[in-house]
């Protein structure tokens, strides 16, 4: 009987498993950010100051 040898295959399955589930979640939260930036610069809302510029054009009154 080799015991030794079966904790060592133990310790590094248990590593192996850990790095796993860190890749899995890192993996997770980088997909998770990249929608997220995907989503904020795909959103072209106007600022509020050219917009009332734009409207204050459009009604016609003088500008003062």
């Amino acid at each position: 009987m080799n015991t030794g040898g079966e904790a060592a295959d133990q310790v590094i399955k248990m590593g192996l498993n850990g790095a796993e589930v860190a890749l899995r979640i890192t993996g997770v939260a980088a997909k998770e950010v990249a929608t997220m930036l995907y989503a904020i610069l795909k959103d072209n809302k106007k600022s509020k100051g050219r917009t009332r510029l734009e409207n204050l054009i459009k009604t016609g009154r003088p500008l003062t």
